[in-house]
């Protein structure tokens, strides 16, 4: 699935930058990165990427190689990203949300722009977006790991693995207790938590409220219930889903947020829904590795008659 304009934004050391989503392949939390007697500026170690080295880069040290660095977090999220074949991974904090960047507010550009890491800045949420020239990051990648890149030649070059990754769909991973759902990433607004849910009354107990998002009234749905699990328990720090399907909003009640994931279209089984229940949100269902990912469609929860009214 295409994402022509629609970028990935993530924060890192305090600071928001953003990709373009159709270059993201995955979002990994792991513990450690797998050490390499190569050292230079910017560089983490190497992240195992189906069984593959996938070099990790820290931007903030990049951009600025006087950077003071923080100590990292035990678990470390890695955004997995590939051009012209190439895999390599970028160090971030905190996927933000996905974002068309064609009418935001922007710095100028020139021509000496195309050579840096950062080639244009934002404005997003009063503050300053960087976006990332993964060109730059490219030629960086090639460069520094040409004999990286030469033991991996029949993968880069093999036309029909660079097809089956057109033919990907990403899915925007989540929890509701101990069960995993996916979203298709376009579909996907942004994540939020810390915002307050102003209750209706004599309404569906799925339909919890609405939430003020910057001015934007946007109604909430839990469908923990419908899919036979206990009715979320709203506090201060809940995340929400903030989905876009057309020309609505939703906010989707969550308990996490897993990663991004790729999969073939003909990995998703049709009819898998939760056993004993009948679903009308699920429409499939993807199992790799003793992992099990249900299938959300949001035109089904956007079409529900529970929200016929609030929408």
């Amino acid at each position: 699935m295409k994402a022509a304009n629609k970028y990935f934004v993530f924060i890192f050391y305090g600071l928001f930058y953003c990709v373009p989503i159709d270059n993201v392949v995955e979002v990994l939390q792991i513990e450690e990165f797998v050490s390499s007697p190569l050292k230079f500026q910017g560089f983490s170690g190497y992240a195992d990427f189906r069984n593959k080295l996938a070099p990790v880069l820290n931007i903030a040290v990049l951009v600025d190689n006087a950077v003071i660095l923080k100590p990292q977090p035990k678990i470390k999220s890695v955004v997995i990203m590939q051009i012209s074949g190439q895999m390599f991974g970028l160090q971030i904090d905190k996927f933000i949300e996905s974002i068309d960047i064609d009418e935001m507010v922007s710095s100028e550009t020139n021509e000496e722009a195309n050579k840096k890491i950062i080639d244009k800045i934002y404005k997003f949420r009063n503050q300053a977006l960087a976006k990332i020239n993964i060109s730059a990051i490219f030629d960086i990648v090639k460069q520094t790991f040409s004999d990286y890149n030469e033991k991996n030649d029949n993968d880069i070059s093999d036309d029909s693995s660079v097809e089956r990754e057109k033919e990907e769909m990403e899915l925007f991973c989540f929890k509701i207790e101990n069960l995993k759902f996916g979203l298709p990433i376009t579909d996907v607004l942004e994540i939020i938590e810390g915002y307050s849910v102003a209750p209706l009354f004599n309404v569906p107990s799925a339909l919890r409220g609405l939430i003020n998002l910057r001015g934007q009234i946007i109604a909430c749905f839990d469908i923990s219930e419908s899919l036979g699990l206990t009715k979320r328990t709203l506090f201060d720090n809940n995340k929400f889903i903030i989905i876009q399907h057309g020309d609505y909003d939703i906010g989707l009640c969550i308990d996490a947020v897993a990663k991004i994931k790729r999969f073939l279209p003909e990995e998703i089984q049709s009819g898998g829904g939760i056993p004993n229940i009948s679903n009308e949100f699920i429409t499939g269902v993807i199992e790799r590795q003793n992992e099990r990912i249900f299938i959300i469609s949001p035109k089904n929860i956007l079409k529900s008659k529970i929200l016929a009214d609030y929408i």
